[in-house]
């Protein structure tokens, strides 16, 4: 009878650990995974910065008015027809 209840003590001791075992596995991996999602939004946020900075740059360059003003600056001259690109 006292073996019957060793055993089931024991089994109730594993059964323990393995639980606490995987509530600090699952827990470690949801925080590995939170970190990695953190810093996938911080590259991703960066990017979206330069793409920013680059589309108002191309704006700024291509707008006529500064198209203008940078051929003067330089002593060029702007051709009066819009040029026709050819891809082959």
């Amino acid at each position: 009878m006292r073996k019957g209840y060793l055993v089931l003590i024991y089994l109730l001791i594993v059964a323990v650990g393995a639980l606490i075992f995987a509530h600090i596995w699952l827990n470690t991996k949801a925080r590995m995974d939170a970190m990695r999602m953190r810093e996938l939004e911080r590259e991703r946020m960066v990017l979206v910065s330069q793409i920013d900075k680059l589309r108002s740059r191309w704006e700024y360059l291509t707008s006529p008015e500064n198209l203008e003003s940078l051929a003067r600056k330089f002593g060029m001259s702007l051709p009066q027809t819009e040029p026709k690109l050819i891809v082959k």
